[in-house]
């Protein structure tokens, strides 16, 4: 059997090829963004201000934009920081309550145990009673 010759072959920084995309990569660095795909979704990572934001495809139903450039209509969204805000507070509301309520189950929970622990030693005194009179009835 015939050797195959190598599948794929590495461009050269001289390849015009090659020479275009260092030109993005340069551009990229300079205007201090980095564009990520990740599973059909865009993100761009901008390092001045820490954001990460996503491009979403108007005319898709999954938002996905798997090239670069897009080649369809497309919008750049970013968090809403008024959203963030308002969640967080309701979600420490939601979590507080979830704590009282936990600790109010956890206080049912002593008491209930109090209860039943003091029945059985009441329930235990009466049997010693019981038997003790049991015991001095015999020997009278």
């Amino acid at each position: 059997m015939e050797k195959l010759p190598p599948r794929f072959l590495r461009l050269t920084d001289k390849h015009i090829i090659s020479q275009k995309f260092n030109k993005l990569c340069l551009l990229a660095e300079e205007l201090e963004l980095q564009i990520m795909i990740d599973c059909g979704r865009m993100f761009i990572k901008d390092f001045t201000t820490g954001e990460e934001l996503s491009v979403i495809d108007c005319d898709s139903d999954d938002n996905c934009i798997e090239s670069f450039p897009p080649v369809t209509d497309f919008y750049i969204r970013k968090d809403n920081p008024a959203y963030i805000k308002e969640y967080k507070i309701q979600e420490d509301k939601r979590l507080a309550e979830r704590e009282a309520k936990q600790n109010e189950l956890n206080a049912k929970k002593a008491q209930e145990d109090c209860i039943r622990k003091a029945k059985q030693e009441s329930s235990i005194q009466e049997k010693e009673k019981q038997i003790l009179a049991t015991l001095k009835a015999k020997y009278e």
